[in-house]
């Protein structure tokens, strides 16, 4: 059971820029070089700033894991209508078709050491915060996910 979420109108590119300056050394580390793609256009958000980090900081510490020789990371947010899209696209082997229906289930892994507990919490997450978090696996040949959340612009 989580605590009650604690949301804020947050400009989600202002967070995920504050998250990925976070992954700085991580990134450096692992030869790993960020690309962005930002939304000019309103951004805002209603979220839990702390959840939402750590939702957003697993799917970046799998494309991290993804990359072990290096690679490139995308990060791009758009306005969508009534939400607000983040994609992070890495340039790692990406998801098996078959792997790709259990991605978010409890305990599933690729990984040797995995708990496969990363992408389940994120999906909760952000399933709190009224969004999905979907795997898009026809535009790229690594891994894109993307996460859309309730846009908090224009709303009155």
């Amino acid at each position: 059971q989580h605590p009650r979420l604690n949301k804020h109108t947050k400009d989600i590119n202002v967070t995920i820029e504050h998250l990925l300056n976070n992954y700085k050394d991580t990134f450096a580390r692992n030869d790993i070089s960020i690309e962005t793609d930002f939304s000019t256009e309103n951004t805002e958000v209603a979220l839990d700033p702390q959840l939402f980090d750590r939702a957003l900081g697993n799917v970046l510490q799998n494309s991290v894991e993804a990359m072990p020789d290096g690679g490139t990371l995308k990060i791009a947010t758009r306005r969508e209508d009534i939400s607000c899209s983040l994609s992070i696209e890495d340039t790692g082997p990406g998801i098996d078709d078959k792997d790709a229906p259990l991605i978010f289930m409890p305990f599933f892994s690729t990984k040797e050491n995995g708990m496969g507990l990363g992408l389940t919490m994120a999906d909760r997450i952000i399933r709190e915060h009224d969004g999905r978090i979907e795997l898009d696996q026809k535009t790229t040949e690594g891994g894109r996910f993307v996460f859309r959340l309730p846009s908090t612009a224009d709303t009155q």
